[in-house]
């Protein structure tokens, strides 16, 4: 758990954002361009597809979201999004904005843009269920239900 994260909250994209660059009210989208920045310092055009520029794909990040929405579920205590391309990253439910940073992919099929996360109908009751649990077995994903849950905390006596 990071020193950012509350103990008894799954963790966001804003915790991550703080933890990453040491600032208190740093946001979503000033992760994405610190990361993006990092990245571009360490690689130089490595990563960056022929006819583009660092600070094309930047300003496409920072564009409104569109394309296929992507799933959240919940990871080592953290939501998360997965994309097609298998990198992952912590996502936040109040601001439900995904961005692979994945340098092999930084959503090039969805032209460089943000995606819409989809969160679960019954959130609230996932995390509250999770939130019984130690923060290292706090994981959810899309195919369990909350009885599910409810069953597996009450099997170790977190009922």
């Amino acid at each position: 758990m990071n020193p950012y994260q509350k103990k008894h909250q799954i963790g966001t994209m804003k915790d991550h954002a703080r933890y990453c660059t040491g600032r208190q009210d740093a946001t979503r989208l000033e992760f994405v361009i610190y990361q993006l920045e990092r990245m571009f310092q360490a690689t130089g055009d490595k990563y960056i597809p022929e006819g583009m520029t660092a600070e094309t794909i930047v300003e496409r990040a920072l564009m409104p979201p569109r394309g296929k929405q992507i799933e959240a579920f919940i990871n080592n205590n953290r939501w998360i999004a997965r994309c097609e391309c298998g990198g992952c990253e912590v996502v936040d439910p109040n601001d439900p904005i995904f961005y692979c940073l994945n340098p092999l992919c930084l959503n090039a099929e969805n032209k460089y843009r943000a995606r819409k996360v989809k969160l679960p109908k019954k959130m609230e009751d996932i995390e509250g269920i999770l939130l019984r649990r130690k923060p290292e077995n706090r994981h959810w994903y899309t195919h369990e239900s909350v009885d599910r849950l409810r069953k597996q905390n009450k099997a170790h006596g977190l009922d």
